[in-house]
């Protein structure tokens, strides 16, 4: 048939925003509803091109004359539909305008199992969306709030897992700040053993930024480095057994004339810290409760404790025990501590 035989079929797809729609799924159904995209546009699945249009040539009278439904998919977006006009041969040209679907739930996280976390921890957050490829966001924002303080981190979503990583760990800024012990004082509760980090997220696609279901997420990281090898604190903070002091050393070395200050994680309150103190061949013992009592009120950290370490004062003592207990036992693990 000469071309000038033929008639215009043409759809022209358009986002929120006014850009082009490429991608956009095409079809074509005739007055009851059946699909005859197929017999009509020569293929069953017809997408829109770069410049948001799928254009067609027709023979007059392609379709038996009614109203016919053209309609329009995408993931991430509406269901939009357009009705032709009076009665429908085959010729035309028709809009629609899908709108983004802003219901983004179903999103899952995983954060760090620790309760707290070093600054040297490679924080690992990953938001997940229920399906993949049913939706058309790109990136997840992040507002990383910290002690008044916000940075934005945008990450890419995996196509094929869904998965945005977040990389919190270098959008933080921590530094360790010791509090030392004052020298009338036993120990205190130091309220800069580690900050708090809050996490918003939202979802960010061609067409602007949206919100998902997700609740904020805080994350508490220790201004101090943990021992050894470990990047979290979690050895430290379980509260299913006995706390362990925060330290590399199995014993401290406290220097004659001088002092040392440890912590230590206090999950219940104490009743008090008890001393043993022995000499050179760990025999002789001589024992001192301590009854200052830990301060109350819940800090930032919670009940970490920073003890001062101090040179003994009575002759012949090379080694300390140390230990917090209260009613029900020990709290604690019972730390070693060796004069020189």
């Amino acid at each position: 048939m000469p071309l000038t035989n033929l008639i215009l079929f043409s759809v022209l797809v358009v986002r929120p925003n006014g850009q082009a729609f490429e991608g956009a799924r095409i079809r074509v159904l005739d007055p009851a509803n059946a699909d005859i995209t197929q017999s009509f546009l020569g293929q069953s699945t017809a997408v829109t091109d770069s410049f948001g249009k799928l254009v067609r040539l027709k023979a007059p009278n392609a379709v038996p004359a009614g109203t016919y439904t053209i309609e329009a998919t995408a993931p991430g977006f509406q269901r939009t539909t357009v009705q032709t006009l009076g009665t429908f041969t085959g010729t035309g040209i028709f809009v629609l305008h899908p709108e983004q679907i802003t219901d983004l739930s179903g999103y899952t996280i995983e954060t760090p199992s620790a309760d707290y976390l070093s600054p040297l921890a490679p924080v690992r957050v990953v938001v997940t969306a229920p399906e993949p490829d049913a939706t058309q966001w790109q990136l997840i924002q992040t507002t990383i709030s910290q002690g008044g303080r916000e940075v934005i981190a945008e990450s890419p979503v995996d196509p094929v897992t869904g998965e945005a990583i977040i990389p919190v760990r270098n959008r933080v800024q921590l530094l360790p700040r010791p509090n030392l012990v004052p020298d009338n004082q036993a120990m205190i509760i130091d309220p800069d053993f580690s900050d708090t980090v809050t996490l918003n997220f939202s979802a960010i696609t061609d067409d602007g930024t949206y919100p998902t279901d997700l609740e904020p997420v805080e994350l508490s990281f220790a201004n101090i480095y943990p021992p050894g090898p470990v990047n979290d604190l979690s050895d430290y903070t379980n509260k299913n057994t006995l706390a362990k002091w925060i330290t590399p050393f199995q014993e401290v070395t406290v220097f004659r004339g001088y002092y040392a200050d440890v912590m230590i994680w206090l999950p219940v309150e104490v009743a008090g810290l008890e001393m043993w103190r022995m000499d050179f061949d760990r025999q002789n013992y001589w024992v001192n409760v301590y009854n200052p009592p830990v301060p109350d009120g819940l800090f930032s950290s919670g009940r970490v404790v920073r003890v001062r370490l101090r040179t003994p004062d009575i002759d012949g003592v090379a080694y300390s025990k140390l230990r917090f207990f209260n009613s029900a036992g020990d709290v604690s693990e019972t730390l070693l501590i060796r004069y020189q």
